[in-house]
């Protein structure tokens, strides 16, 4: 009877094993897929068109909801929080088992026979009792961590959302700044040739022909300062894409009025909704969570174990039934109970400061949220008024009262006021940018939902 309860508790622990599944990292892999990305990817227009979206892929023309798509296909940081939370969902299923039990198994070889056998065999089972508390607090625990590995998940979305955001934005206001830079410096060439002329007639000063010489050379050194600025933007959105930079090269980007629709909350809206939509938030109670699950752990850790060991013995032919009992003492028990209580105040002052650290960025935002609006008003009032000064300086002109050096000038000064408004509405578009991320809620162009389906493998090679 021992051997058949041996030969079945062997072959139920081995039947339940796994095998081990080589699983080597190949360096030249990584590398090579990358260089191989494509935005018409077939997993890729599958996912977009899960996701509501109805025109034509690729587009011509990328816009920000479009290209927020593509950063969450290949942008590697999602993969990297969805691995997390599968290992935080495994975690949780190995902290739902039971204990195991113990078996103990004994042979002893006697120089003297009795009954005709030397030898005496024995069998223990260990049942372990008193570990449900335990256990729920383990899963208690590793519950909360497997919640927050999964908003995760939706940090990591809003991240790649982020960084495609404020790469669009750099690359359209550089490729602004840039037009207009080139507008002014030929501005300047014109009107260098006009005061040259004036010089060579004795009309004008060297010092105003050199005066406006540094001006064109002030341009031009703007016009490359806005060049590499737009490289390096976009640089930046091929970063957040997770797309070879050659690939970001071909895109046609859109440059879209998103901020058109945006109007300042209200502040007490604000607070309220950034409250209740922030993932930092949510990871926050988590955290409080599994402090609170680690004291009700270390509370359960102060009484012993006990394991209760029924045996059975074969003596030389005779049959010996044990029952022992072995008691686990935990060491400095109510210490780790206040060490545990100390850890969960801890986290309880942790969110705390995170609700009002996010409450003031709220503010703050809010509060830039104004400034840069009423920054682009001015800007537009600047333009309206240099507009005018241009349109009369032009039928004057067109009247024969005045000279081509007056128009150029008014010319060239309706162009600063055109980039000083540029400068306006790209501060007023990062302030929306800013208020998006303190309230994790998008205000820019669409956001549309990705699919409940998991991403197809194959993604991030």
């Amino acid at each position: 009877m021992c051997a058949m309860f041996l030969a079945g508790a062997l072959v139920t622990a081995c039947s339940s094993r796994l095998p081990y599944t080589p699983d080597e990292l190949e360096p030249q892999a990584a590398p090579a897929g990358f260089m191989g990305r494509t935005a018409d990817d077939p997993t890729l227009a599958d996912l977009v068109r899960a996701s509501g979206y109805e025109g034509q892929w690729p587009p011509e023309q990328w816009r920000l909801e479009t290209l927020t798509l593509v950063g969450l296909y290949f942008n590697p940081g999602v993969d990297v929080a969805r691995a997390r939370a599968l290992a935080a969902a495994a975690a949780l299923t190995t902290a739902s088992q039971r204990s195991p039990l113990s078996v103990e198994l004994a042979a002893e070889h006697h120089s003297r026979e009795v009954d005709g056998s030397p030898w005496s065999l024995g069998l223990a089972v260990g049942l372990p009792i008193g570990t449900r508390d335990r256990r729920e607090a383990q899963v208690m625990k590793a519950s909360r961590l497997a919640d927050a590995a999964e908003l995760e998940i939706a940090a990591s979305a809003w991240r790649v959302r982020s960084a495609v955001r404020d790469a669009v934005i750099d690359y359209n206001a550089s490729s602004r700044r840039a037009q207009l830079a080139q507008q002014r410096l030929a501005l300047h060439d014109e009107l260098l040739q006009l005061l040259q002329r004036r010089v060579d007639t004795g009309m004008l000063s060297q010092r105003e022909l050199g005066r406006e010489r540094m001006a064109s050379a002030l341009a031009e050194a703007e016009l490359a300062v806005e060049r590499t600025s737009k490289a390096d933007a976009l640089g930046a959105l091929a970063g957040a894409l997770g797309l070879p930079l050659e690939t970001v090269q071909s895109f046609r980007i859109a440059d879209d009025p998103l901020d058109e629709s945006v109007t300042v909350p209200d502040a007490a809206t604000a607070r309220s909704e950034a409250l209740r939509n922030r993932l930092d938030i949510h990871v926050g109670l988590l955290e409080y969570g599994v402090a609170d699950a680690e004291l009700r752990l270390a509370v359960a850790e102060q009484y012993p174990v006990v394991v209760l060991t029924p045996g059975f013995l074969w003596d030389q032919g005779d049959n010996i039934w044990s029952l022992a009992s072995a008691f686990v003492v935990p060491r400095s028990a109510r210490a780790a109970v206040r060490e545990a209580e100390a850890r969960r105040d801890v986290s309880a002052k942790q969110f705390t400061a995170l609700q009002i650290r996010a409450i003031n960025e709220v503010e703050r935002a809010r509060d830039g949220m104004q400034v840069t609006r009423a920054n682009v008003n001015a800007g537009a009032e600047v333009v309206r008024r240099a507009q005018g000064q241009l349109d009369r300086a032009r039928r004057y002109f067109d009247a024969g009262g005045g000279d081509r050096v007056e128009l150029v000038t008014a010319r060239l000064a309706a162009v600063q006021a055109r980039q000083h408004l540029l400068d306006a509405r790209t501060a007023w578009r990062r302030s929306i940018a800013r208020f998006e991320d303190v309230m994790q809620r998008p205000l820019l162009g669409d956001f549309l939902n990705l699919p409940v389906e998991e991403k197809l493998s194959g993604a991030s090679t």
